[in-house]
């Protein structure tokens, strides 16, 4: 730690006692919920979102770049965790989603 306060030594403690109060006091971002009557009116190319495994995801700006092409058409504005698993997608496609996540589905 690098300080310009007094003593290297104290210097170096207050410091680390601040870089430690901005991590562990930052904000915990809350999770938003929506229902499904919500996520069922975002059912179009330009905005699209979807529900796997009761998670929700904005897939709008993913669209025009899905390998399947409009395959995935047929699943904004639903849950579409069946027909997501029964393509039999990679944990690569897996890992893609969360980057889109914006909240989990309301029950």
């Amino acid at each position: 730690s690098y300080s310009l306060i007094q003593a290297w030594i104290e210097g170096a403690v207050i410091n680390s006692k601040k870089i430690i109060n901005l991590i562990f006091n930052k904000k915990i971002k809350k999770e938003k919920y929506f229902t499904l009557n919500e996520v069922s009116k975002h059912n179009t190319e330009d905005d699209g979102w979807v529900i796997y495994n009761d998670v929700v995801y904005d897939v709008t700006k993913f669209i025009p770049y899905h390998p399947g092409k409009k395959a995935i058409l047929y699943g904004l504005g639903k849950d579409m965790t069946n027909l997501f698993n029964s393509v039999g997608h990679s944990q690569n496609a897996k890992d893609k989603m969360l980057q889109y996540k914006i909240g989990l589905l309301k029950k």
